[in-house]
């Protein structure tokens, strides 16, 4: 990932990176992109209809959170 990579930059819908990598189920992507301590905070940013990362996450039975951090 470039380092001037805008992490927390959000597209139209107000999805950021982690919003799409937890919909696509990309546990790759979601480990790379919390590699920074500073973009754990991107798990509760709401985009425009009001989901998180988080809670995209959470609607699974089995969840990359869970998968990375060992829950």
């Amino acid at each position: 990932m470039d380092r001037k990579a805008k992490v927390a930059a959000s597209d139209k819908w107000g999805d950021t990176a982690l919003h799409i990598a937890m919909r696509a189920r990309s546990k790759a992507i979601v480990e790379i992109l919390l590699r920074n301590p500073k973009n754990s905070q991107l798990l509760y940013r709401p985009n425009r209809a009001g989901e998180t990362p988080y809670n995209i996450d959470m609607n699974h039975t089995k969840t990359i959170l869970g998968q990375i951090f060992g829950a």
